[in-house]
C-alpha cells in the first residue's frame, strides 16, 4: 500500500491585535469621562453636546397592538386598530388613489411637425394624380391654395406693413427735429453775421429774414400767449396775497377766541363768578326781560336775603328799590 499523504500544514499564528490610534477629540472625551466632575453640569453645555451628535436613522414602527392616540372613531379588526380615515369606503379609497396617483396610459404621438392638417384625397383624386404624374409632358395640376394660407400671408403682410409705418414715423419725427435745430442754427449765424457787419461798418444792416410768414405768425402767437400768461400770473399773485392776508386775520381771530375760551374755562374750573355792581341795580326795567335776567334777579335777592337774614318779599317788577352801598355787602364770603 502506498504511504498516507502528509498532513496539511498548520495555519499561521494570528497577528497581534493592534488598536487604532485615537483622535484628539476622542482622547479629550475619554479624559473628561475618566476625571471626576468638579462642578455642576450646565444644561446648555449638555444640550450643545447632544446637538453635535450624529443624526440617528429613521425608525418606522407599524405596531398597532397598543395605539398611543385613542379616539372614538377607532375600531379593532383582526387584532389591529384602524382609524376612521383608513376604512375601505368609497371616500377613503378615492382619497388614497389621489394621494398615491394613478399611472396614466402610455400615448404615442407621430407628429412630424406638419404646419397644418390637409384634407385627405379620395381614391378618384389619387388616380387622377397618378395619371398626371405618368404623363410627364403635361404639367402637374396646381394645388388649390388653402384659406388658412391666405390668412397667414395676409397676417404677415399686415405685420410687415405695421413695422414699416412705425419706422417711417420715427424717421419723420427725427427729420423734423433736425430741421428745427438747423433753422435755429441758421438764425443764430445770421444774427452773428449782422453783429460783425455792424462792428465793421458802423451802420445798421437790414436783416435778411429767411423765416417764412408762417413762422412769423407763430412767433406772434407765442408772444401773445406769453403776455396773457404773464397777466394771469400777476392776477393770481394778487389773489394769493389777498387770501394770505385774510388767512392771517382769521388766524388772529381764532387765537383770540381760543384765549377767551381758555380764560372762561379757567374761571369755571376755579368756581369764580363775575362781580355784581349793586349800586347800579334796580328792580324797574322798561324793556321786556328775558329768562336770564329773571334768574339773575332771583339770585341777587337770595344773596341779599342771606346777608341781611331777612328774606325779601315778593316785590313786583314795577317796584323800584334803593341802591345798596358796596361796603354793606360782603361779597368775599360768597365768591
Amino acid at each position: 500500500m502506498p504511504p498516507p499523504p502528509p498532513p496539511p500544514p498548520t495555519a499561521p499564528p494570528p497577528p497581534e491585535f493592534q488598536k487604532k490610534p485615537l483622535s484628539q477629540n476622542a482622547q479629550k472625551t475619554l479624559d473628561k469621562l475618566r476625571t471626576r466632575a468638579r462642578r455642576r453640569p450646565d444644561w446648555s453645555e449638555m444640550m450643545a453636546e447632544v446637538e453635535q451628535g450624529k443624526k440617528l436613522r429613521h425608525v418606522e414602527c407599524n405596531d398597532r397592538s397598543r395605539p398611543i392616540l385613542t379616539c372614538k372613531s377607532m375600531t379593532k379588526v383582526k387584532g389591529q386598530f384602524i382609524f376612521e380615515t383608513e376604512k375601505a369606503n368609497a371616500h377613503n379609497v378615492l382619497l388614497q388613489q389621489i394621494q398615491q396617483g394613478i399611472r396614466l396610459k402610455p400615448t404615442k404621438c407621430n407628429d412630424r411637425s406638419l404646419r397644418k392638417f390637409r384634407r385627405q384625397m379620395t381614391i378618384e383624386e389619387q388616380i387622377q394624380k397618378s395619371e398626371s404624374r405618368a404623363n410627364f409632358a403635361e404639367p402637374p395640376p396646381e394645388e388649390e391654395e388653402d384659406e388658412m394660407d391666405d390668412i397667414d400671408k395676409l397676417r404677415d403682410d399686415l405685420q410687415s406693413t405695421k413695422q414699416m409705418l412705425a419706422l417711417e414715423l420715427r424717421n419723420k419725427e427725427a427729420h423734423e427735429r433736425e430741421n428745427k435745430r438747423l433753422l435755429a442754427r441758421i438764425a443764430n449765424l445770421e444774427a452773428e453775421l449782422e453783429r460783425e457787419r455792424w462792428s465793421i461798418t458802423g451802420e445798421p444792416v437790414t436783416r435778411t429774414s429767411t423765416v417764412s410768414a408762417i413762422d412769423e405768425s407763430l412767433v406772434q402767437s407765442l408772444k401773445s400767449e406769453a403776455e396773457s400768461a404773464q397777466k394771469q400770473a400777476s392776477l393770481l399773485e394778487k389773489k394769493y396775497q389777498d387770501t394770505a392776508e385774510q388767512l392771517d386775520k382769521a388766524k388772529t381771530e381764532i387765537e383770540e377766541q381760543k384765549r377767551k375760551i381758555a380764560l372762561l374755562e379757567k374761571q369755571i374750573s376755579q368756581g369764580s363768578r363775575p362781580q355784581i355792581q349793586w349800586q347800579h341795580f334796580s328792580y324797574e326795567d322798561d324793556d321786556e326781560e328775558d329768562d336770564y335776567a329773571i334768574q339773575q334777579r332771583s339770585f341777587r335777592r337770595q344773596v341779599f336775603a342771606k346777608t341781611t337774614h331777612n328774606p325779601l318779599p315778593n316785590v313786583c317788577v314795577q317796584h323800584r328799590a334803593k341802591p345798596i352801598p358796596h361796603s354793606n355787602f360782603p361779597l368775599k364770603a360768597f365768591l
